[in-house]
C-alpha cells in the first residue's frame, strides 16, 4: 500500500514539474510579446514625432478661446516661407551659415578662414594607437556606454570592454605607450582578441551578425574628434574654434534628428568637419568656385534643403549654386576650356565682390574676343604682365677683390622666356678705357685678345632654360681702383600687342553730338580711352588712334583726310606683373627692328606707301607662313656682316665669318608656325577675313637713307611710325556702332646689357734688397729681403687668401702656421692671434716686425744667439729703442716662418709654457694660461688677444677658411718637406 501511495505521490510531483515548465514557458512567450509590442508602440510615437506634418491631417485640430481653430504659425517674407512650427530649426541653421559666410571673408579675428593643411606624412599606426589609447577616446566611449544603459540597449560589450583594456593598459605602461615591438604586438593582438570575442558573443547572443554598423560608425567618428581634442593647434584661431562648434552642434541636433537617430549622422559631422578644416586647397583646385564659396557653406546649404525643402531652404541653396557657378563660369573660355585660377588664401568679402563683377565681365569679354579672334588676344592677355624676355641673374664674380697681376672673372646665368620663337643669343663683355669707350672682349670675327669668354659662339635658348656663361680678362688689363664691367646679350625677340578700337557711323554720330549727347556713354561704353595691350618683355608697343572713329558711306565727300594710326616701339627699363611690382629689368637697347607688322580687318586698309617713315607693304597669312624660317637667317645676315666689316685677317676673313653663324639646334614645327599665322589672321567667322602690313625693313636700313638708318638702329628710348587708315562701311555690319581689334606684332634684335663693378688691388711686393722702414719715431731701419725661405714658400692655401684679402707680407707664409700647428701642437689661431696683437694690423704690420721679420716682441737671449739661423751672429739681434729713450734687444729672422717656428717652440719646449698645450682644443682657455705663465703680465692682455681672435674668426668665415684645432686642418696640406726639423 505504501509503495502505491508513493507512486502515486512521484507521479504528482512529475506531473507538477511538467506543468510548472509549460507555465513558465507561457510566461516567457507572455513577455516576449509585451517587449514586441512596447518596442513597436515606441517606434510609432517616435515616428510621429519625426514626422508631424505627415501625422498632422490625422490629428484633431487644437482649439483656441471661442473653439476657433489653431493654425502652426508660418514665418513669411515676400511670399516666401521661412520656416517657423514644424520647421526643426531649419531658419536658424541657415541664418548661422550665412553669419558663418560673412564671418569667414572679413579680416576680423584672424584673417580669412582657410583652412589648414593635414600633414599626411605623418600618420603612422603608432600616432593611431596613442590617440585610440588617450583619455579623451576613452572618455568618449564611457559616455557612450551611460547612455545606451540608460537607454536600455545592452548592446555595449565591446564598448565596454574596450573601455577597460584601454584604462588599464593606459595605467601599465603610462598615459601614452611605449612602442618598442613586445607592446606593439601586445596592443594589436590584443585589440584583435577582443573584437573576435565581443563579436562572437554578440552573434550567440542576438543574432545580430559580426558587424554592427552603429559601433563602427561610433568608433569613427569618436577616433575622429579624439584627434581634434588631442591635437590643438587650431585652437589659437578664433575662426576654427567657431567652425568646430558650428559644425558640432549643427550635427548633434540637426543632422542626428533628420538622420532619424541612424549611425550615419556621425559620418556626416565628421564628413563636413574634415572637408572643413582640410579640403580648402583641394576643393578650390577640383572647382574654382569653392574659392569664394567655402565647402562648409555650400555642404551645410544643400543638406538642409534635401531634409526640410521649404521655401528659405530652396532659395538659399538656388543663390549659393547660383554665386558658385557664376565663379566657376569666369574661368571658362570657349577655346581652351578651364583655366584654373590660383589662390594661395580664401579671398575677403571685398575682394569676392570685386571679383564676382570682375568674372562676369570676363566671361562676356572672352567671348567677344573668340568672336573676333580671341586666341590672339587671349595669347597676348596672358604674357601680359609675365617676365618675358632675357635678362642675367645672379651676376658675381670669382672672389671678393683682384690684384693688377691676376686675371678677373666674372659669371652670371642668362634666363630667358619667350613668346614663340628660340632666343638666340651672343653674349660678350666690356671694359672701358679712359675716355670711357667701350672695348669689348670678344671681337666679331670671334677671338678674344684680352682674355676668353665662354660661349665664344651665338647659342640657342628656349623658353624657361638658363645658361651660364663667363668672362675673363688678362692680368694688367686692369688699373688699380673700382672698375666697371659691362656684360651684354644680343638676341632677337618678339613683342605682341593689340588696340581695342570703336567704329561709329558718322551720320549718328553728328545727330547725336547735336542733340548733345556722348555717343560712346549713349552707347553704354565704359572703356572710352583703351590702352593697348601688349606682352611684357623689354619694348613696349603702343597703338594711337582715335576713338570712335566716324564712317560714312562716301567718305572722299564727306571728309577727304583719312584717320592715322601711330605705332611706337619704346624701350623698357622695367617690367612689372599685375600689382605694379618689378619683374625685370634692362639696360639696353633696340639694335634692328626685323618685323613690325599691323593686322586688321580686311575691311579696313591702310595706305602703306604714304606710312613713314618708310611703307608698309600688304601681306596675308601665307607671307606670315614663309616668314618662319627666317628669324635664323636675319641674325646670321648680322652676324656676317658685321664680322666682314670688322675682320682683320685678309683672306681668311670669310671662313672665320662663317664659324659665327648660328646652327640651329631646333626650330618651331612647320604645323605650330601654320597655326600661329592662321591665328593672328583669323576674323569672327574663322576666316582669312585679317590683312596684314609689314614694315619695309629694306628701305628703312638701306644705306641709300642713312639719316633714317641711323635713325632706327641702336634704339635707347623709341621710335614711331604713321600710317593712313581707310575703313569701309561694311565694318559696322549693319550696326551703329561696333568693337574692332587691330594687332601688332614685332621682331626685332636687341641688346642686353648688366654693369658689374670690381675692385683691383696692387699686389705687394717682397722686401728690395735694400729697404728703409722708418718706425712710428721716426727711427729709420735698413732691412734686407727675405733669406733662407722654406723649400715650400709662396704656399698657396685657404690661409693665404686670408693674407692676400688684408694685402699683407704674410701671403706665402700660411703653409708655415699650419706647419708649426701640426709639429708642436700651439693652434695656428693661436699664433695668428697673439701675433696680430703684437704686430700690428697684418695688412701694415709695425716697423719692428718689418725690419727684423719678428711677429713676436721677443727679446733676445745668448741661448737664441747660439742657434740663431744666420751666419752672421751679429744679425741675431737687433737693438730698438722706445719712445722713452730705453734701449732693447729683440731677436730678429731672415723671413717670418722663422718667427712663427721659433714662437711655436718657445711654447711647447719651455717648461714655463709647456703646461699651457693641454688647453689646445680650447684656444680662448689656451690664451689665458700662457699670460698667467708670465708671457705677458698685464691683466688685460688675455682679453685683448681673445678680442683680436675673434676678429679673425669673423674674417676667416666670410672667406670660407676652417682654421680652429677642433674641425682639423681645412686644407690639403702640401706635399712638399715641413721646413721644420
Amino acid at each position: 500500500m505504501a509503495s502505491v501511495l508513493d507512486r502515486i505521490r512521484n507521479r504528482g510531483r512529475i506531473e507538477d514539474s511538467e506543468e510548472a515548465e509549460r507555465e513558465a514557458l507561457i510566461e516567457d512567450e507572455a513577455r516576449a510579446r509585451i517587449a514586441t509590442a512596447e518596442r513597436e508602440r515606441r517606434v510609432h510615437e517616435r515616428t510621429q514625432e519625426l514626422s508631424p506634418q505627415q501625422e498632422a491631417p490625422q490629428q484633431e485640430q487644437a482649439t483656441g478661446r471661442g473653439g476657433s481653430s489653431i493654425n502652426p504659425v508660418n514665418i513669411k517674407i515676400g511670399g516666401i516661407n521661412i520656416g517657423g512650427q514644424g520647421d526643426d530649426g531649419t531658419f536658424w541653421v541657415i541664418v548661422s551659415l550665412l553669419i558663418f559666410f560673412l564671418l569667414d571673408t572679413q579680416e576680423w579675428l584672424g584673417g580669412t578662414y582657410s583652412g589648414f593643411t593635414f600633414a599626411w606624412w605623418g600618420v603612422s599606426f603608432n600616432w593611431a594607437l596613442l590617440i585610440i589609447t588617450s583619455p579623451v577616446f576613452v572618455a568618449f566611449l564611457f559616455f557612450n556606454i551611460i547612455i545606451r544603459f540608460f537607454n536600455q540597449k545592452f548592446d555595449f560589450a565591446l564598448l565596454l570592454i574596450l573601455f577597460f583594456v584601454i584604462n588599464y593598459g593606459g595605467r601599465i605602461f603610462g598615459q601614452s605607450f611605449n612602442f618598442g615591438t613586445f607592446n606593439l604586438y601586445f596592443v594589436i593582438i590584443g585589440l584583435v582578441i577582443v573584437f573576435v570575442l565581443f563579436y562572437v558573443f554578440k552573434f550567440n547572443m542576438n543574432k545580430e551578425g559580426f558587424v554592427s554598423f552603429d559601433d563602427i560608425a561610433f568608433l569613427i567618428f569618436t577616433f575622429v574628434y579624439s584627434f581634434f581634442l588631442l591635437n590643438t593647434g587650431w585652437i589659437y584661431q578664433w575662426k576654427a574654434i567657431l567652425h568646430f562648434g558650428f559644425i558640432t552642434l549643427f550635427g548633434v541636433l540637426f543632422i542626428r534628428e533628420k538622420e532619424e537617430g541612424k549611425p550615419s549622422w556621425y559620418l556626416w559631422t565628421i564628413g563636413i568637419l574634415m572637408a572643413d578644416f582640410f579640403g580648402y586647397n583641394f576643393f578650390k583646385n577640383l572647382l574654382v568656385g569653392f574659392k569664394y564659396v567655402s565647402f562648409l557653406t555650400f555642404a551645410v546649404a544643400f543638406y538642409v534643403r534635401s531634409k526640410v525643402p521649404n521655401d528659405f531652404a530652396n532659395w538659399t541653396a538656388v543663390i549659393i549654386f547660383a554665386v558658385f557657378l557664376i565663379f566657376s563660369l569666369g574661368t571658362v573660355s570657349a577655346y581652351l576650356g578651364y583655366d584654373w585660377l590660383p589662390a594661395e588664401k580664401s579671398p575677403a568679402l571685398k575682394e569676392r565682390s570685386q571679383a564676382l563683377v570682375k568674372t562676369l565681365g570676363q566671361y562676356i569679354e572672352r567671348q567677344l574676343e573668340y568672336a573676333t579672334g580671341g586666341l590672339y588676344l587671349s595669347s597676348v592677355e596672358k604674357n601680359q604682365f609675365e617676365p618675358l624676355g632675357v635678362y642675367f641673374d645672379r651676376v658675381r664674380q670669382a672672389q671678393p677683390r683682384y690684384y693688377k697681376d691676376e686675371e678677373a672673372t666674372i659669371w652670371a646665368t642668362i634666363k630667358s622666356r619667350t613668346l614663340s620663337d628660340p632666343v638666340i643669343v651672343r653674349f660678350n663683355c666690356f671694359r672701358y678705357s679712359k675716355n670711357n669707350e667701350r672695348i669689348p672682349l670678344l671681337l666679331n670675327d670671334g677671338t678674344a685678345k684680352d682674355g676668353k669668354i665662354i660661349p665664344d659662339k651665338p647659342f640657342e635658348v628656349f623658353t624657361l632654360e638658363d645658361k651660364d656663361v663667363e668672362c675673363t680678362f688678362n692680368k694688367d688689363t686692369f688699373n688699380v681702383g673700382t672698375q666697371t664691367l659691362t656684360l651684354s646679350a644680343e638676341y632677337n625677340f618678339e613683342t605682341s600687342a593689340y588696340q581695342k578700337v570703336y567704329f561709329i557711323d558718322k551720320a549718328r554720330q553728328r545727330a547725336m553730338i547735336r542733340e548733345e549727347l556722348d555717343p560712346l556713354k549713349e552707347f553704354g561704353i565704359a572703356d572710352r580711352n583703351p590702352r593697348t595691350v601688349f606682352t611684357n618683355g623689354p619694348v613696349e608697343i603702343g597703338v594711337d588712334v582715335q576713338h570712335p572713329i566716324p564712317i560714312s558711306a562716301d567718305p572722299i565727300a564727306d571728309d577727304p583726310i583719312s584717320p592715322a594710326i601711330g605705332i611706337r616701339l619704346a624701350n623698357r627699363d622695367k617690367i612689372t606683373d599685375k600689382d605694379g611690382k618689378p619683374v625685370g629689368e634692362w639696360q639696353g637697347k633696340i639694335l634692328w627692328i626685323n618685323e613690325l607688322w599691323i593686322i586688321v580687318p580686311n575691311k579696313i586698309k591702310i595706305d602703306g606707301e604714304n606710312c613713314k617713315p618708310v611703307a608698309f607693304t600688304e601681306i596675308g597669312v601665307n607671307d606670315c607662313i614663309k616668314s618662319c624660317d627666317k628669324i635664323v637667317d636675319v641674325t646670321n645676315d648680322r652676324v656676317y656682316e658685321f664680322c666682314i666689316q670688322e675682320c682683320q685677317s685678309g683672306t681668311d676673313c670669310e671662313k672665320q665669318c662663317k664659324e659665327q653663324l648660328i646652327k640651329p639646334q631646333a626650330k618651331k614645327s612647320k604645323e605650330e608656325c601654320v597655326e600661329d599665322c592662321n591665328v593672328l589672321f583669323k576674323g569672327e567667322t574663322g576666316a582669312e577675313d585679317y590683312v596684314g602690313y609689314a614694315l619695309d625693313t629694306k628701305k628703312l636700313y638701306s644705306k641709300e637713307n642713312p639719316s633714317i638708318r641711323n635713325r632706327y638702329k641702336d634704339i635707347d628710348k623709341n621710335r614711331d611710325f604713321l600710317c593712313r587708315i581707310k575703313p569701309t562701311q561694311e565694318i559696322l555690319e549693319k550696326a551703329p556702332i561696333t568693337t574692332k581689334f587691330i594687332r601688332v606684332k614685332a621682331k626685332y634684335d636687341y641688346l642686353l646689357d648688366k654693369s658689374y663693378s670690381i675692385v683691383v688691388l696692387q699686389p705687394f711686393a717682397l722686401a728690395s734688397e735694400k729697404e728703409t722702414i722708418t718706425d712710428e719715431e721716426g727711427n729709420k731701419y735698413a732691412r734686407q729681403a727675405p733669406s733662407l725661405l722654406p723649400t715650400n714658400f709662396p704656399s698657396k692655401i685657404d690661409l693665404d687668401n686670408y693674407f692676400k684679402s688684408k694685402n699683407s707680407e704674410l701671403y706665402g707664409y700660411g703653409q708655415c702656421f699650419k706647419d708649426v700647428e701640426q709639429q708642436t701642437g700651439v693652434p695656428a689661431i693661436v699664433i695668428l692671434s697673439i701675433g696680430r696683437l703684437e704686430s700690428g694690423d697684418f695688412g701694415k704690420l709695425s716697423a719692428l716686425a718689418r725690419v727684423n721679420y719678428a711677429l713676436f716682441g721677443i727679446t733676445c737671449s745668448q741661448d737664441y744667439v747660439n742657434r740663431c739661423p744666420f751666419t752672421d751672429k751679429e744679425k741675431c739681434c737687433v737693438k730698438y729703442k722706445d719712445k722713452n729713450g730705453k734701449e732693447w734687444s729683440y731677436r730678429a729672422y731672415p723671413n717670418y716662418c722663422n718667427s712663427i717656428i721659433d714662437f711655436g717652440n718657445l711654447i711647447s719646449k719651455t717648461d714655463r709654457y709647456s703646461g699651457t698645450l693641454k688647453y689646445k682644443d680650447t684656444p680662448e682657455e689656451m690664451i689665458r694660461k700662457i699670460g698667467q705663465a708670465g708671457y705677458n703680465p698685464n691683466p688685460d692682455w688675455p682679453g685683448k688677444v681673445i678680442d683680436v681672435m675673434n676678429s679673425i674668426r669673423d674674417d676667416l668665415r666670410k672667406l670660407n677658411v676652417v682654421l680652429e684645432p677642433d674641425t682639423g686642418t681645412q686644407v690639403a696640406q702640401t706635399e712638399e718637406q715641413s721646413p721644420i726639423g
